[in-house]
């Protein structure tokens, strides 16, 4: 299967989870990050607004601001990506896509202490990912490639190895995390 072919199966199956199931996998998604990442360690968190049926990163946002943790979100600028901080869920409107974006304009990059949350539709238990198509997170990461890279999905969307056609551009998460397991990508592939 293509990625084409595979983005279209998993937006299929994952549009079909209820409104319970996604609340449910997604607040275990939470629990399973807050259970392997130190947040109290982390300088800046930069993660996605969640949009339809992708995993809900609200209870992550709101626990970084109802904690101190400094957030950032991104906003696409053309064929660029960039991340803002962002200090409570005010600070978004729709932007691009239809996607809650940062209405602020202050731009962070990641450091060494950074948490890198990315999304995506299709992993395989190498890491490797398919994204919308757009190659915001890979193009980001490659020039900001600090931090720890960690992708969220529902343990339905990790797949079989080695049938995801992977391109020199792609990026590949150190860390998967779903509702049900955590996969150290950087331990297996080492």
């Amino acid at each position: 299967m293509n990625k084409s072919e595979l983005r279209k199966i998993m937006s299929v199956k994952r549009n079909s989870l209820t409104d319970e199931e996604k609340i449910y996998k997604s607040r275990k998604i939470f629990e399973n990050l807050l259970d392997t990442s130190n947040l109290a360690d982390v300088s800046c968190i930069f993660i996605f607004v969640s949009y339809r049926s992708e995993c809900d990163t609200t209870p992550i946002i709101d626990y970084c601001i109802d904690n101190g943790i400094k957030v950032a979100v991104p906003r696409v600028n053309g064929d660029k990506m960039d991340f803002y901080v962002i200090r409570d869920k005010s600070e978004l409107s729709i932007g691009s896509y239809g996607i809650l974006e940062p209405v602020t304009d202050t731009i962070i990059y990641p450091d060494e202490k950074s948490l890198i949350i990315m999304p995506g539709l299709v992993f395989d238990t190498k890491g490797n990912r398919i994204g919308y198509g757009g190659g915001y997170y890979d193009k980001y990461i490659s020039e900001y490639n600090l931090g720890l890279k960690v992708a969220i999905c529902f343990d339905f969307q990790i797949i079989e190895e080695n049938i995801i056609e992977v391109e020199d551009t792609d990026v590949v998460p150190d860390m998967i995390i779903t509702d049900s397991r955590n996969i150290d990508v950087a331990k297996l592939r080492s």
